[in-house]
């Protein structure tokens, strides 16, 4: 397992069997979203790890919380994926590098393939990182424990 280091400030580990992703490929896969990301996928088990981030100088920023962050961005995925069948899949709390984070699942159609969604948003001071995980639903559960594993893994530095 490799330790990577993402946006100067987050570390993780990336499991065995991924590999990082270039810009053109993140470009390819995410066109709805800035240069701020960070990506590995592993081709062979068809799952996406993700990393987003943005730098909000808003006042309004240091009194919300993450889970009124992740309700937000909750809205635009369902926004975004209700052409694919989008069914969400509830909220959750947790620990993300020992500050609180909130979460979401969610599930979608690519012509036949379901897939699943977990999404985890964390705010750090003026920076907004949401870090996802992507897979087939039939591997939910496998995948879920994998996301689960790196988000313990994190670290702030």
């Amino acid at each position: 397992m490799e330790t990577v280091l993402v946006n100067g400030e987050i570390s993780m580990n990336c499991p065995d069997g991924f590999q990082i992703m270039s810009e053109e490929e993140l470009t390819a896969l995410y066109t709805n979203y800035g240069p701020a990301r960070w990506g590995a996928w592993n081709k062979e088990s068809r799952v996406i790890l993700a990393v987003e981030w943005e730098r909000r100088m808003s006042l309004l920023l240091r009194f919300t919380d993450s889970k009124r962050i992740a309700e937000n961005n909750e809205k635009l995925m369902r926004r975004a994926y209700r052409d694919y069948g989008y069914v969400p899949g509830g909220f959750f709390s947790r620990k993300v590098g020992g500050p609180d984070a909130t979460g979401y699942r969610f599930t979608y159609r690519l012509g036949d393939v379901s897939q699943s969604a977990e999404s985890v948003l964390l705010k750090l001071e003026r920076r907004i990182y949401r870090f996802s995980c992507v897979g087939r639903t039939e591997d939910e559960a496998e995948n879920r424990k994998l996301f689960g594993e790196i988000l313990d893994s994190v670290e702030i530095d």
